[in-house]
């Protein structure tokens, strides 16, 4: 059984533990250190596990704090452009321009990986509404007992 700890802040832990629970997780123990509140859940044999932990990895992607792809793509093509376009060698104007190509190129991707980047964190919500629905689907769970957990913290 694979085990899990998260450290969150105390506002946010209803909401986690409802959404370990469609990935097939069990809460163990609960820990509060004053804001923060550190969960540690045990995963439960559930059918379709290899779908369920494809769809919590996606989870896990939505939380990525900085998009560490998209800035090797940039500093690669921006070394790429300058090389070619600042260096002039006699006999060698294929390099150059090989080099300019590769350079924008790289440098569109890293654009479309920024963009795909905001586009997660503008969409977040929706995208982890669409992952828990999916994960209902193939395993089925009743986390009643969290909601009514959340509304009584609201009150």
């Amino acid at each position: 059984m694979k085990t899990k700890k998260i450290k969150i802040k105390t506002a946010k832990a209803i909401q986690v533990k409802r959404i370990y629970l469609h990935f097939g997780y069990e809460l163990v123990s609960e820990i509060n250190m004053g804001d923060k509140t550190e969960l540690i859940f045990q995963q439960l044999p559930v059918p379709n596990q290899s779908k369920i932990d494809k769809l919590e990895k996606q989870y896990c992607r939505l939380f990525k704090k900085f998009p560490i792809a998209a800035t090797i793509f940039i500093g690669i093509g921006i070394i790429l452009l300058f090389v070619g376009v600042f260096t002039k060698m006699p006999g060698y104007e294929t390099v150059n321009i090989t080099l300019i190509s590769i350079g924008s190129f790289s440098i569109a991707i890293s654009i479309f990986l920024y963009f795909g980047f905001l586009l997660t964190i503008i969409y977040r919500e929706k995208i982890i509404k669409a992952i828990i629905k999916q994960a209902q689907i193939i395993y089925p769970v009743d986390d009643s007992k969290y909601a009514d957990a959340a509304l009584s913290a609201i009150k």
